[in-house]
């Protein structure tokens, strides 16, 4: 079980950069929630696609990998 401290997300379409959030956390980042949220581009629908989480994580110095998969 990893050691991460958490915390809710401010709304119902924030889960991505929430999540992403508590990455940078458990790896010494400590940015503020609203800062990975103001910085994380938003679909039309409110969610985030992975690519601007892998984009926003790159920008602050962390590596990204995305794997699509189709069934």
């Amino acid at each position: 079980i990893l050691d991460v401290r958490r915390f809710a997300q401010p709304d119902d379409v924030t889960c991505g950069p929430t999540c992403l959030a508590q990455v940078y956390r458990y790896y010494g980042y400590d940015k503020p929630l609203r800062d990975v949220i103001r910085e994380t581009p938003r679909n039309p629908d409110g969610g985030t696609m992975a690519v601007f989480l892998g984009v926003s994580a790159l920008r602050n110095g962390f590596a990204a990998r995305i794997i699509s998969c189709t069934w």
